[in-house]
């Protein structure tokens, strides 16, 4: 008589590593709604292309403002316009009755 196998539960790799990039992506959005480090238009020439550092992650471009906070600001942006973009889809989807796969 053969033993039964015990299954395991395990999760793909795949959706691991996308549930993952996911929430980083959100929890940038979520930040860049409520902190932005610097302005993200604030010039030093003082402070122009310095490499990352604790003060600033990403460092900062040729006319010393900061890289983080223009992507974050972008970010929202971003996942604003996505939002508004799915919205339209859905609603035109259901003026249409149609189903529509995205």
């Amino acid at each position: 008589m053969k033993k039964k196998r015990r299954q395991r539960n395990t999760i793909n790799f795949s959706l691991a590593v996308g549930i993952a990039l996911v929430s980083a992506v959100l929890l940038f959005v979520f930040v860049g709604l409520f902190y932005t480090p610097y302005d993200p238009m604030e010039m030093s020439m003082t402070l122009k292309n310095k490499a990352p550092s604790l003060s600033h992650p990403f460092g900062t471009d040729y006319l010393g403002r900061d890289i983080l906070s223009p992507n974050l600001k972008t970010l929202n942006l971003y996942a604003y316009k996505l939002d508004s973009y799915y919205a339209n889809i859905d609603s035109l989807a259901s003026y249409f009755k149609a189903n529509m796969d995205l």
